[in-house]
C-alpha cells in the first residue's frame, strides 16, 4: 500500500505533458503494485487500476524508439487481465 502512495505521489510530479516517459514508467510500476495488492486481497478494484495505469503507460510507450517498454508493459497488461478476469470469477 505505501509502495501505491508513493507511485500516485510521483505521478503529481513526474506529468505526462512535462515527463512523459518517467511518467509512463511510474504509471507501470505503479499498476505492479497494485498488482501485488490485488493477489494478495483478492481485490479486483485494484487489478482493474493496474489494467488501467497499465494501459495508460501503453500510450506514451507506443513510440518506436520504445519498442523493449511497450513489450515489456503489454506482457504486464496481459497478466493484470488475467488477474482481473480470475478474480471476477471468469
Amino acid at each position: 500500500a505505501d509502495a501505491v502512495t508513493a507511485y500516485r505521489a510521483a505521478l503529481t510530479v513526474y506529468t505526462r505533458e512535462a515527463l512523459p516517459l518517467q511518467w509512463a514508467m511510474t504509471q507501470e510500476n505503479l499498476a505492479y503494485a497494485l498488482m501485488a495488492l490485488a493477489r494478495r486481497d483478492g481485490d479486483a478494484v485494484r487489478a482493474e487500476a493496474a489494467v488501467v495505469a497499465l494501459r495508460e503507460a501503453l500510450t506514451v510507450f507506443a513510440h518506436p524508439s520504445l519498442a523493449w517498454n511497450r513489450a515489456k508493459a503489454e506482457h504486464g497488461l496481459a497478466g493484470a487481465e488475467g488477474l482481473l478476469a480470475e478474480l471476477r470469477g471468469g
